[in-house]
């Protein structure tokens, strides 16, 4: 779960009333200061205790979310720009089967007795069967 430092506690049995308190710290996975990752267990990010230091993160924050911002922009323009260009190369009825064809795909990697690497290559070959016809 996500909550914010001064969350209450209804989840963990014991005195402390502030769940951040409650939690053992080998729960853990991760903290945030506003939208910023600043500590992840798995991917071994630690900008808290390490450089640039949580100071540093606090001070710099508002010139990161610009630039988060920014990279996030040109990343949905770019989609945007190769979407048409696979359209214009599809048409529109061969655009709406890779959508399907990608729809199909990501409801797969959620259902666990099916093969991933099989849907993948499966999802690869028909793909191309696609961009082969035109």
């Amino acid at each position: 779960i996500e909550s914010p430092v001064d969350a209450p506690n209804s989840s963990i049995v014991g005195k402390e009333t502030l769940l951040a308190k409650a939690l053992p710290e080998h729960r853990i996975v991760g903290v945030k200061y506003k939208e910023r990752i600043v500590w992840d267990r798995n991917a071994r990010v630690d900008l808290v205790f390490n450089e640039p230091g949580i100071y540093q993160v606090m001070e710099t924050y508002e010139e990161w979310k610009l630039e988060r911002d920014r990279v996030q922009q040109w990343n949905r323009e770019r989609q945007k720009a190769i979407a048409d260009r696979i359209k214009r190369i599809l048409g529109e009825e061969g655009y709406g089967q890779l959508q399907q064809l990608s729809s199909n795909l990501l409801q797969a990697e959620q259902d666990p007795k099916r093969s991933l690497k099989a849907e993948i290559e499966n999802y690869v070959q028909q793909a191309l069967a696609l961009f082969r016809m035109v």
